[in-house]
């Protein structure tokens, strides 16, 4: 029964392809392509990837600090160890360790009785040196008088320019009227002298070649003295007469005595010469004194103190220890692999094995150009300023 439907529908079936054969082709393949897309939709969504997240950043500039760990010494700016010059033996003296003192302060002294001659010497003779220079400076008598004659020249100068002044009636300037008058003088000088070897020449004939030239060459001198008196004349604005001329002349004296009682008064004042020699006598006899005594060469703190009082003492033994205390350094030994990362003005951190739990800040204010070798390793000197 059941194999009689199904045949019964083949034969339908196949009927209704014959009859609808391309219909059924296009469907056929329309719904493969359906389904082979669903297979790989279905994979894609069920295969789905992981999705992945993107964050966008701004990109900053910053500094890059490299830290370098080297062990250094510390000592103080400036730092002396004061030793004593001459020998003898030492005074007292109050001076303690830890003291504060100044720049000229004497800190230690030798008794006078144990010094040589040579100081005894110096300090009788810079009693008398100092009073030299003080005379030099403040008592010299002929600056005094050539600071007056001065004065005085100054005023006869200004006199007599006023009064020359009063004949410029065109008030031309000095400077060209002072050069058309010289030159009116060279002019007249020069006419006087052709008329002398013209009249030298009136013992000669008339027809004389040596006459004739002289009388020319007094012709022409003449010639230029008359242009040189009108010049002058047209510059001032009048007659330059006699009285004029002596009025110019009184002008001119003065000035050249005002010229001359400035560099009277010039080299009077500059005693610049004796003064130095002066002064260096004094510092040398000073000096000298000083060998018995240890002065403070800067302000300090005295460290320490090699001496005490009733110690025969000789040259070069050390006295005194003297530090600024005010402005330390440590003194480092940098190897040449990080002497390019160390620069002036880097920022330190600085602390001491005697001050636990302390750290002190520091600037780099030297870096050295010249290694040292050691060991085959070069390495360079920086210093650090607390």
């Amino acid at each position: 029964m059941m194999k009689q439907k199904s045949e019964k529908w083949y034969k339908k079936g196949e009927k209704f392809f014959r009859a609808h054969q391309k219909v059924c082709i296009v469907t056929g393949v329309v719904l493969t392509v359906v389904v082979i897309a669903m297979i790989l939709l279905n994979g894609t969504v069920f295969n789905k990837p992981e999705t992945t997240t993107t964050q966008t950043l701004s990109i900053m500039r910053g500094n890059v600090v490299q830290t370098i760990e080297i062990v250094g010494s510390i000592r103080a700016v400036p730092s002396a160890s004061l030793n004593w010059s001459t020998s003898g033996t030492v005074m007292s003296s109050t001076v303690q360790v830890g003291d504060e003192v100044k720049a000229g302060d004497i800190l230690l002294e030798l008794e006078p009785s144990s010094v040589s001659s040579d100081i005894l010497e110096a300090q009788t003779d810079l009693i008398t040196a100092r009073s030299e220079l003080e005379l030099l400076k403040t008592a010299d008598t002929a600056y005094q008088t050539a600071a007056q004659n001065l004065a005085d020249a100054e005023s006869t100068y200004k006199d007599a320019r006023n009064s020359f002044n009063s004949i410029n009636e065109y008030h031309a300037p000095l400077e060209e009227v002072e050069a058309a008058i010289e030159a009116y003088f060279d002019a007249r000088e020069a006419l006087w002298q052709s008329q002398a070897e013209y009249e030298a020449t009136l013992n000669l004939a008339k027809e004389d070649p040596v006459r004739l030239a002289a009388k020319s060459a007094q012709d022409a001198a003449q010639s230029a003295r008359d242009k040189a008196f009108y010049r002058v004349n047209n510059t001032m604005g009048i007659y330059f007469g006699n009285n004029q001329e002596d009025i110019y002349l009184t002008y001119r004296a003065s000035k050249a005595a005002l010229d001359e009682a400035r560099v009277t008064f010039n080299a009077a004042r500059d005693k610049s010469d004796d003064i130095a020699a002066a002064e260096a006598r004094v510092q040398a006899l000073t000096n000298t004194i000083n060998g018995s005594r240890i002065i403070a060469p800067f302000d300090g703190t005295i460290t320490d103190i090699h001496t005490s009082a009733g110690d025969h003492v000789a040259s070069g033994d050390s006295a005194i220890q003297l530090d600024n205390l005010s402005t330390m350094v440590v003194d480092v030994s940098v190897a040449e692999v990080d002497i390019n990362s160390i620069d002036a003005g880097d920022l330190a951190s600085i602390t001491f094995d005697a001050i636990p739990n302390k750290t002190y800040s520091g600037t780099v204010t030297q870096v050295g150009v010249s290694g040292t070798a050691s060991s085959g390793v070069v390495r360079f000197n920086v210093t650090v300023t607390l």
